[in-house]
């Protein structure tokens, strides 16, 4: 299947999620188990296999009737080598696919195992599906370190700029009139800045050597 057939099907619903990408590879597994349930999700898988992972991804999305909203879909290489793996954000809940013993870990190591993750790829394509149940604007910004909440800013706030600490370095965050963007970060790949803006509920910018995620509610 093409990515514009696939465009086309993830235009039925999906059950009210917004995907969030976070990768974080060898790291130590920081991904709260949640339980299954409507509202947001993000699907981020950075693979050097991205065809099968398109396939693999759409069959996830139907086994587990995620079919209530309409799923984004975003595509890009990376150059360089990065850990390859997969993160998956539910209802602001990052998931432990690693060790859950719900069904939708369960295919989540399916999908890892089919395309041989974690493990370091060079040059690997970052494939982004994001679902919202509710396309609104965002109130609040929220800061994650680690899966823990450690900033909230208003989303009305008209211009600001702050330095997030991370693991291992700093990004810089800016916030003008509703909309979110990482401006620079200590980081190689820069990922966390090419996501852009975000300015919906559900809608996320991942940074993963830092270990922080700026989540829209």
């Amino acid at each position: 299947m093409n990515r514009r057939e696939f465009l086309k099907i993830s235009a039925l619903s999906v059950s009210a999620a917004t995907l969030t990408g976070m990768t974080f590879g060898g790291v130590k597994e920081l991904y709260a188990e949640t339980e299954a349930g409507p509202g947001s999700f993000t699907l981020e898988i950075i693979t050097d296999n991205p065809g099968k992972a398109l396939n693999l991804s759409q069959l996830f999305f139907e086994n587990n009737s995620f079919n209530n909203g309409v799923i984004k879909f975003s595509e890009f290489k990376i150059n360089g080598e990065m850990p390859g793996d997969i993160v998956f954000v539910r209802n602001k809940d990052l998931i432990n696919y690693k060790t859950g013993s719900d069904d939708v870990s369960a295919d989540i190591r399916n999908i890892a195992g089919a395309l041989d993750l974690p493990k370091q790829i060079v040059n690997p394509t970052r494939m982004r599906f994001q679902l919202s149940g509710k396309d609104s604007k965002a109130g609040n910004f929220l800061v994650f370190h680690k899966n823990n909440l450690v900033k909230t800013f208003s989303a009305g706030n008209s211009s600001m700029e702050i330095i997030l600490n991370g693991t291992k370095g700093n990004l810089l965050l800016n916030i003008n009139n509703g909309n979110a963007s990482v401006i620079s970060a200590d980081c190689v790949h820069k990922t966390c800045v090419n996501t852009g803006t975000i300015s919906r509920s559900g809608e996320s910018i991942v940074c993963i050597p830092n270990e922080l995620m700026i989540l829209c509610e």
